[in-house]
């Protein structure tokens, strides 16, 4: 139920003649106030006419009648138009929407809300909000993140969007939801020919929603290009205006981007109309955070082959090099008598494939393992801060031992007395570990070479 005042008499400051006034009523009326003559036809309450009444006269007049209609308030909405002479306007819009109808009592039930959707007739379901016809890249999200359930469609002359919100909205109900989009900035920019370094921004105070919509509390802010200068605005109604600047990503903390803060109360959708700011900007500004750009990067990689280039350790590098140089000559001493102990072997074994004296290969084989260990631990002494390649000739050079070891074993099972097929078996494992060996060679010399350039 909602409760009308109105006057009887028409507002004048002049004595009028006759008058009739007809008033269309949303529902079924509940109760109104008597002045004769009335006429009640329908949802029309005819009260006149009435004849020579005096200026400013009044009289009280209520209806008291049902209304379903929502009651939609926007208790805060705060605009933000970014401007870029890159060729975009960004615009996004926060939205804090309440629904001041007959709040609703009791427990909501969503199962009962979906079989009857249209039975409540004052929830809302939706909104309804009007975009310039070249908007592009709307979004639409909360605090949870993207909301999905919207609709966006071409009419002739603007987009119609339709914001459905996670819940349905009842009485006293609120939601809160980000609304954006990006627009061409020769939809709402232009350049005065008489001076080339002027821009006018023409572009609306509040967004257009459809149907009667109260805005409590309606903040717009306009960020212009960094650089820009002689700023002035122009609205069609007085407005709180509060100048400042804004700092994002490659601005300059002496220059900044001028920021233009306009708020209002108690808004309605005859408010949703143009305002123009004016301003100078000098095309050579376009160039500024392209240049700072450059520079840090230019600075950046500077700095990088500087840092490269610097020495950190204590010694130098030609120190470095003789201490490299130092160790290969210590390990290249190491392979000579390690070669001399594998030739030693190679000598024991064939000595023992034509005696057969075990006790005598035992021994000697003995012998020169020791000797192998203690090479081992002169490595390891000898050897001070191995670099890398170092530790890799080590590594290789102790494959190439246990490939040599695997090697005389093979050859011992070779020369004993064997079939055919464990022959030819025994030739093809010996091949095999030949090859391996050859390669283990082969990896050692590259490596020594890597080392000594």
């Amino acid at each position: 139920l909602v409760l009308h005042e109105e006057n009887h008499y028409w507002f004048s400051p002049y004595v009028t003649q006759t008058e009739k006034t007809k008033i269309k009523i949303a529902s079924k009326l509940k109760y109104s106030t008597k002045l004769l003559p009335e006429e009640k036809k329908g949802d029309i309450i005819t009260y006149g006419p009435y004849k020579k009444h005096t200026p400013f006269s009044y009289s009280q007049c209520l209806l008291h009648f049902e209304n379903n209609k929502p009651f939609i308030t926007i208790n805060r909405c705060s605009r933000l138009i970014e401007v870029s002479h890159w060729g975009n306007i960004a615009i996004e819009e926060k939205y804090q929407v309440t629904h001041d109808g007959a709040k609703f009592t009791g427990e909501f039930n969503r199962y009962d809300m979906q079989i009857n959707p249209f039975g409540v007739k004052a929830a809302v379901p939706s909104f309804r909000v009007y975009l310039p016809i070249s908007a592009s890249d709307v979004y639409y999200r909360d605090d949870i993140g993207n909301v999905t359930t919207s609709n966006l469609r071409n009419s002739t002359t603007k987009q119609i969007l339709d914001l459905r919100p996670r819940f349905t909205l009842f009485g006293g109900w609120k939601t809160l939801f980000t609304l954006g989009y990006n627009v061409p900035i020769y939809t709402f920019m232009s350049r005065l020919v008489s001076n080339g370094d002027t821009y006018v921004l023409n572009v609306t105070f509040t967004p257009e929603w459809d149907g009667a919509i109260v805005i409590d509390e309606q903040v717009t802010q306009i960020v212009l290009p960094e650089g820009a200068s002689d700023i002035q605005v122009s609205l069609p109604f007085p407005v709180k205006e509060v100048r400042g600047r804004m700092y994002t990503y490659v601005d300059t903390n002496t220059i900044g981007r001028p920021t233009i803060t306009l708020s209002k109360t108690n808004l309605v959708n005859e408010h949703c109309q143009y305002f123009i700011v004016t301003y100078k900007y000098s095309f050579l500004n376009l160039f500024i955070e392209p240049a700072l750009l450059v520079g840090f990067f230019f600075i950046f990689f500077c700095i990088v082959i500087v840092l490269s280039r610097i020495q950190l350790q204590i010694g130098g590098k030609e120190e470095k090099n003789d201490l490299d140089m130092a160790n290969l000559k210590s390990l290249r001493n190491i392979y000579d008598t390690r070669e001399e102990l594998h030739q030693k072997l190679d000598e024991a074994l064939n000595q023992y494939l034509e005696t057969k004296d075990e006790k005598k290969w035992q021994k000697d084989k003995k012998d020169i393992d020791n000797s192998f260990k203690e090479l081992s631990k002169k490595v390891t002494k000898e050897i001070r801060h191995p670099n890398l390649v170092l530790k890799q000739i080590e590594d290789s050079q102790i494959v190439k031992e246990k490939l040599q070891l695997e090697l005389h074993q093979l050859l011992i099972k070779y020369k004993s007395k064997l079939t055919t097929s464990e022959s030819l078996a025994l030739e093809v494992a010996i091949e095999i570990v030949m090859h391996k060996l050859w390669d283990s060679e082969e990896d050692i010399d590259l490596l020594i070479f890597q080392l000594q350039n």
